[in-house]
């Protein structure tokens, strides 16, 4: 059974590995950032939430410790057996958490 906080993990999971390539480059900006840090204050801003908030309960903790890794790379996931109908991003998440 799905609730709406699988809903809500599922959609700033996704958010997170979208907006990661922002993260970086922030941080590559500005090397005192921390990438997890960024990471985070970015899907915090798209939903309006706040960073502990989002870290705490909005954002899948796997996806997450792979996105703080400044050489992440979804290519080195296989991502060929995931749903046509799911988005790269969503794929890519499937691929971590499996």
């Amino acid at each position: 059974m799905f609730t709406s906080k699988n809903f809500r993990t599922w959609g700033s999971t996704v958010t997170a590995i979208k907006r990661f390539p922002h993260a970086k480059l922030r941080v590559e900006e500005n090397p005192r950032l921390k990438l997890r840090k960024a990471i985070v204050k970015e899907v915090a801003g798209v939903l309006n939430n706040t960073v502990s908030v989002c870290e705490k309960y909005y954002i899948h903790p796997e996806v997450l410790d792979a996105l703080d890794n400044i050489r992440f790379s979804p290519k080195r996931y296989k991502l060929e057996d995931k749903p046509e109908a799911f988005d790269f991003e969503e794929k890519v998440v499937l691929a971590i958490i499996d």
